[in-house]
């Protein structure tokens, strides 16, 4: 993954998967962009870190570590067949598919679970707002229904606390 990243330019589109407990898989794809730092960005996410040289090689070789979240790099495409929707015929569990565009990022592609708040107006997918309320959110350009909650086998996470609510041990 390290190389594969290090191959990497900017601007170009890549499919990269990443998982969190809280937000589930979500399959990304869209161009990624390198900061001011040299790191890359997809979608706002962090994917890599800047390119360092891999201390242990002889001739030393330059890699990008990858971001904690990201799983698995050139994933194949999600080509399940879905339907387009309106913002309030997504539920938490659905399988969807959204195209966004946002600045500087361009456009993306996200497929992966809905998620929504116990105490929150948002449903995201991955950690991207979707709806606010009864609002699509404003980088939103579709949303496919790929599968209802319970018709597909993807793990859906638990529907998302409040910070303020979660028990820290001592």
């Amino acid at each position: 993954m390290k190389s594969w990243l290090v191959e990497r330019e900017s601007g170009e589109v890549v499919r990269v998967l990443i998982s969190s407990t809280r937000y589930g898989r979500v399959v990304v794809e869209g161009p990624i962009f390198e900061n001011s730092a040299g790191e890359f960005v997809l979608a706002g996410e962090p994917l890599a870190g800047a390119v360092k040289v891999e201390p242990r090689t002889d001739p030393a070789v330059p890699v990008r570590v990858p971001s904690e979240g990201l799983k698995a790099v050139d994933v194949a495409p999600v080509d399940l067949p879905g339907r387009d929707v309106g913002i309030a015929e997504i539920r938490h569990g659905d399988l969807v598919r959204v195209n966004l565009t946002q600045a500087p990022f361009g456009a993306f592609t996200l497929v992966g679970v809905v998620t929504e708040g116990k105490s929150d107006p948002f449903l995201l997918v991955g950690q991207w707002i979707v709806r606010n309320g009864d609002q699509i959110a404003p980088r939103v350009t579709s949303i496919e229904l790929l599968h209802e909650n319970g018709a597909h086998e993807v793990d859906v996470p638990a529907i998302r606390a409040l910070i303020d609510s979660l028990s820290v041990g001592d």
